[in-house]
């Protein structure tokens, strides 16, 4: 018990540190005062849904496994599939990331949709 409270500590103080660091290079490349607030407020949003998914199980947000099965192997597919016909690796990754991003939101949006 005292590990997981130990980790979530070092989690929480990592977390503090970049968004520190975030900041203080913000302010020295001199953005303007709007932008540094913009990023800011990015940040504590990016933050509280770290939060939120912390403290949430997965299991517990609809659709997720099936949703996550079928983009990841269609991603895998369609890297592979893409760097045998080119022989491109780097564009490859980039084709495999693009059909994960496509089939997960395609995936779980038609399964929301007729969950409801």
């Amino acid at each position: 018990m005292a590990l997981i409270k130990s980790l979530a500590l070092i989690k929480t103080l990592a977390l503090i540190t970049s968004l520190a660091l975030i900041i203080s290079l913000a302010l020295i490349k001199s953005l303007a005062l709007i932008k540094s607030l913009a990023l800011i407020r990015t940040l504590a949003l990016i933050i509280s849904l770290i939060k939120i998914f912390r403290e949430r199980k997965v299991a517990d947000i609809p659709c997720y496994r099936s949703t996550f099965l079928a983009s990841t192997s269609a991603g895998l597919a369609g890297t592979m599939a893409y760097f045998l016909f080119t022989s491109k690796m780097k564009e490859a990754f980039r084709a495999g990331i693009g059909v994960f991003a496509v089939v997960t939101l395609g995936y779980w949006s038609v399964y929301v949709y007729y969950l409801d």
